[in-house]
């Protein structure tokens, strides 16, 4: 949901949503290449996590589209892989250790306090802009 609002808050009416098997590289590669067959004017695509992203860059090098010049690829987590790949992923960073952190006190509480209302929370996210994505 916060993906989609975040297209419509910047104007962006068409959107194009694929799934595929984040755990298999060739799912990942039969779902670029269906993608661009069925949508030749996607300019950009945000992978759920950086290793769909990493496989979607590997993907585009042995189909021949460069990234960025012909699509951008963000990805989200930044995991150490992110910033070793060619071109070098731009990612979300999203603080892991305060994320653990977080969790274990919430699990800790609600053993503590069963019957206690639920406890919403969130955690901001950075971009790391590095070289998979370029300005149109």
């Amino acid at each position: 949901h916060g993906y989609l609002q975040a297209l419509r808050d910047k104007g962006i009416t068409e959107h194009y949503i694929a799934d595929c098997s984040y755990n298999d590289a060739q799912s990942v590669h039969e779902t670029l290449r269906r993608m661009i067959q069925e949508e030749p004017e996607i300019t950009a695509i945000m992978a759920c996590n950086d290793k769909v992203a990493i496989e979607l860059i590997q993907a585009a090098n042995e189909l021949g589209i460069a990234i960025p010049d012909d699509i951008s690829i963000i990805g989200f987590d930044n995991i150490i892989m992110a910033d070793r790949i060619t071109p070098q992923l731009t990612t979300m960073n999203v603080d892991m250790v305060s994320l653990g952190r977080l969790g274990v006190e919430l699990i800790l509480y609600r053993l503590r306090f069963p019957e206690a209302a639920v406890i919403q929370t969130s955690l901001s996210t950075t971009l790391l802009e590095r070289k998979s994505v370029r300005r149109l």
